[in-house]
């Protein structure tokens, strides 16, 4: 599906995994960050663009409602994942 592609990405799944340390998380961020803008250059289609930052926002949104005793506490200090 194509609206995964942004969530299939190695740096998704460092995100979403709760074995990961707050180094990697960071690294992570950044690589999707990469990602999103590398998706904006290669494609033509707004509309397409738009449903693939909208699908893996939701997918972002909930793996921040997920509790993680890991980090418990902890302010969210990059934006791709707190909005």
């Amino acid at each position: 599906m194509h609206m995964e592609r942004l969530v299939k990405t190695f740096s998704f799944r460092v995100l979403s995994s709760n074995e990961s340390s707050a180094d990697e998380q960071r690294n992570a961020t950044d690589n999707l960050i990469k990602e999103i803008i590398k998706l904006n250059t290669e494609e033509n289609d707004n509309i397409f663009i738009l449903r693939i930052l909208r699908y893996t926002r939701f997918r972002l949104q909930s793996l921040q409602e997920k509790p993680s005793s890991d980090r418990a506490g902890e302010k969210c200090g990059r934006a791709i994942i707190c909005h």
